[in-house]
């Protein structure tokens, strides 16, 4: 009695073994994605036709003296927004 139940504790621990080891091998594999993901998408494929894209710090970046919310919504949402102010 004592055996069997000794031997359903350690299969038991065995599937939760084989279940960590499972999740480290994903996340392994996860983080060799997220590292290939990371690399910048700066290469020219040519037979796709499409240039490079920019790095990011040669992208000049909007500050919030630069546009208005309204702006940046558009005008029917000005207009919407100001109808509906009034009521």
């Amino acid at each position: 009695m004592l055996n069997t139940e000794i031997r359903d504790i350690i299969l038991q621990i065995l599937r939760i073994l084989n279940c960590v080891d499972k999740i480290l091998k994903m996340a392994e594999r996860m983080n060799d994605l997220w590292k290939a993901m990371d690399i910048p998408d700066s290469q020219d494929i040519p037979s796709s036709g499409i240039p490079p894209s920019p790095v990011s710090s040669q992208v000049p970046a909007l500050t919030s003296s630069d546009m208005t919310m309204d702006q940046m919504m558009g005008t029917d949402a000005v207009k919407f927004k100001s109808t509906y102010s009034a009521q």
